[in-house]
């Protein structure tokens, strides 16, 4: 039953439900709502029982539904009966009264948002549309790193070859100019991709 919901700086944020040991009525464990976060570099935070309270000690909490819009938190809603198992399907437990409930839970209880540390190098946002565009000799991207970084941009045509690379640099965080060279290039339309970090940008380009 998993949800997903991506937030406006590309953080992930992974919902689901899942039988949990040491939770039970004597004969099946419970399933409880878990949830986890990921920077959007390839990096999760902890797992996280969102039903581990006393409210939800003797619950069945099963399909949640996440809202595909977030703030400083994220909004959900679950089903709970006090019966573990499913009558419908499974082990065909007997009908019985469910409850809906909402929840929402802070990002910050998944995972550490806003610190440098796990904040990815650039963003789609930090990446600039290179200048002049179209263009031939030489057109520049700027770029704005939130965290020191080997840095390199690669060129590729609309077949995926790359065409044109830079070298890789160590960069420290700041505003940086990269340069295209396109003398080498021939008209028609290309690929930039800033590599920073774990992370990558890219976007059109059009040589002249």
């Amino acid at each position: 039953m998993p949800q997903i919901v991506i937030d406006d700086n590309g953080y992930i944020f992974l919902v689901y439900s899942s039988v949990t040991e040491t939770y039970d009525n004597g004969l099946q464990d419970y399933r409880h709502i878990w949830a986890r976060g990921s920077w959007g570099t390839g990096s999760w935070g902890d797992f996280v029982d969102l039903t581990g309270g006393l409210v939800h000690i003797f619950d069945e909490c099963v399909f949640p539904s996440v809202s595909p819009t977030s703030d400083d938190n994220i909004y959900l809603m679950f089903q709970t009966d006090n019966e573990p198992g499913l009558a419908v399907r499974g082990d065909e437990d007997p009908y019985g009264d469910n409850n809906i409930n909402f929840m929402s839970v802070m990002k910050t209880e998944l995972i550490a948002v806003g610190t440098d540390e796990h904040k990815a190098p650039v963003t789609e946002e930090s990446v600039s549309q290179n200048m002049p565009n179209p263009f031939n000799g030489t057109s520049w991207v700027n770029i704005d790193l939130h965290k020191s970084c080997e840095v390199f941009l690669e060129v590729s045509n609309i077949a995926g070859q790359t065409v044109y690379a830079t070298e890789k640099r160590l960069m420290q965080s700041g505003s940086h100019r990269l340069r295209i060279d396109a003398d080498l290039l021939r008209p028609g339309i290309y690929f930039y991709t800033v590599h920073a970090g774990e992370s990558s940008i890219t976007k059109k380009m059009i040589v002249e």
